[in-house]
């Protein structure tokens, strides 16, 4: 589980998105972190409010996303 204010990096299957993955302007850093069912403060699986360093904003699933600054 990441927190507000970690460093983080899109990755993802490279065959399925491929070109997605292209979107992405890593680092992006976590402004947000939300219970994915319900949309409030993570009491579930959580979904992250992500800005990207080419200024995009944008809602992710754990699975995608990489840290950059864990120990």
């Amino acid at each position: 589980m990441f927190k507000v204010g970690d460093l983080i990096k899109f990755r993802a299957n490279k065959t399925i998105f491929k070109q997605t993955a292209k979107l992405y302007k890593n680092p992006g850093v976590v402004m947000a972190v939300f219970d994915h069912n319900s949309g409030h403060p993570v009491s579930g699986r959580p979904t992250y409010s992500v800005y990207w360093s080419d200024g995009k904003k944008t809602t992710e699933h754990e699975s995608y996303l990489e840290a950059i600054n864990k120990e």
